[in-house]
């Protein structure tokens, strides 16, 4: 998702979040249940301490996966708002995108898989090539249509963070496209908060778009 400089309406209160961000998911799949925001520790939010994550097989993308994350990408540019894409992705577009990313440092990118079938992929991106937000990253997750609702996006996040611990991060942001509550869910409970909206910044397909910005603190998880 592209974020523009555009003053950003604060937001106040669990209650305007609901009416306000109510609606049908379009992009991030994740199981019901809306805990409220709690805070971080070695990557997990502490109410996850004592729960049992699903089992979903997450590891680093490697070349193998470049069709595959071709596929779910340009389904997702075809049939929702939650990226600002148009056009199809071509193959050598998501190779030099995945080029990007590595095994180590703060920049990741890990995918979900049963066997053959990809369920999903998330990633840590730099937030601005400027110095001054070396300390930041701007995070993402895409469930596969197949796999809504059995836990992949909390898998991959779980994973994710885990892996993120002691990269001397200060931020996570990440901007949701509008409406999508499941999205909205997921992030809260791996401690994202709202911060404020960026109202019809953008447009796509002849809709005027708005994100709501989250954002985690990453200090709490790298000491």
């Amino acid at each position: 998702m592209v974020a523009l400089y555009v003053a950003a309406r604060p937001l106040s209160g669990r209650k305007r979040l609901a009416s306000r961000f109510g609606g049908q998911a379009a992009g991030v799949a994740d199981r019901p249940g809306g805990e409220p925001p709690v805070a971080a520790e070695n990557g997990l939010p502490l109410s996850w301490r004592t729960r049992t994550l699903p089992i979903v097989p997450v590891r680093a993308a490697d070349v193998a996966d470049a069709a595959d994350l071709l596929a779910l990408r340009n389904h997702y540019i075809d049939h929702s708002f939650a990226t600002f894409d148009e056009a199809p992705l071509t193959l050598a577009a998501v190779q030099a995108w995945m080029a990007g990313f590595a095994d180590a440092g703060p920049h990741r990118l890990l995918v979900a898989r049963d066997g053959p079938r990809l369920l999903g992929y998330c990633s840590s991106q730099a937030y601005r090539a400027h110095p001054a937000f070396s300390r930041t990253i701007e995070t993402s997750v895409y469930v596969a249509p197949h796999a809504a609702g059995i836990g992949v996006g909390a898998a991959l996040y779980a994973r994710l963070f885990a892996e993120l611990a002691g990269q001397r991060l200060h931020r996570a942001v990440v901007g949701i496209a509008l409406p999508n509550p499941a999205s909205l869910r997921l992030h809260e409970r791996f401690g994202f908060r709202a911060v404020g909206v960026f109202d019809e910044y953008a447009h796509k397909h002849g809709r005027a778009i708005s994100s709501l910005w989250m954002q985690r603190a990453m200090d709490e998880a790298t000491p």
